[in-house]
């Protein structure tokens, strides 16, 4: 693998990336609002976390992370410890005010970090469904770009047969696999953004982004 290092990355997109992806966290707490008034605009603004997971990858379309481990080493400290002390922080104040409703097994399921893959619903940590899947989008990157660099062409093929199945079984078999496909499109797309290779990607997530809609009606 390649020393950690910019591929191609301007000040402009830096920036650029930067608005985007403040922007979709904006319209995900816009949507959290919608929903907990019953808005029906809230499966519009839910769209942020498609905008925000293809933003992610492309990130990484950008930058080589260099050595897994030192990449997973800085993910862990930067999301898993401070998202462990808020869960951490909610389940004991749920117990100090007599209101928990968890049980042991909800408990290892945030531990481990798979509330986005096993359900489990405590209150106050229904949203963290979104660590899961991120962490999972973390430690496949590595691996995406080592596929980038070696077999591109086995990679792109295999994103657009998913993206294709997605659409086709979205309404019976939804899951995670919608915001990986995202992900990964995100770091091809970053890798290919002038070639006829990124706008075959950008099209196929836009059907993606539109597929995904009803599930948050």
């Amino acid at each position: 693998m390649h020393s950690k290092s910019s591929i191609n990355i301007t000040k402009s997109q830096s920036v650029a990336i930067s608005f985007i992806r403040v922007l979709a966290m904006s319209l995900i707490i816009a949507c959290h609002f919608a929903q907990a008034y019953d808005y029906q605009v809230a499966f519009l603004l839910n769209v942020g976390v498609q905008i925000f997971f293809f933003t992610s990858g492309f990130l990484y379309g950008k930058i080589e992370v260099g050595n897994p481990l030192n990449f997973y080493k800085k993910r862990f400290l930067r999301i898993y410890i401070p998202y462990v002390l808020i869960v951490a922080v909610v389940l004991i104040l749920q117990l100090l005010l007599n209101v928990w409703k968890f049980s042991i097994r909800d408990v290892l399921i945030y531990a481990l970090n798979i509330q986005g893959f096993i359900h489990s619903t405590v209150e106050g940590l229904n949203h963290l469904w979104f660590l899961s899947v991120l962490m999972l989008c973390y430690l496949l990157v590595p691996w995406v770009q080592r596929l980038l660099n070696n077999k591109p062409k086995l990679l792109v093929v295999g994103v657009i047969i998913a993206s294709v199945l997605e659409f086709i079984f979205v309404k019976k078999m939804y899951s995670s696999c919608a915001w990986i496909v995202l992900f990964v499109s995100g770091i091809i797309y970053g890798r290919y953004e002038n070639s006829k290779v990124s706008l075959l990607l950008l099209i196929g997530s836009v059907v993606l982004f539109v597929s995904m809609l009803p599930f948050f009606h």
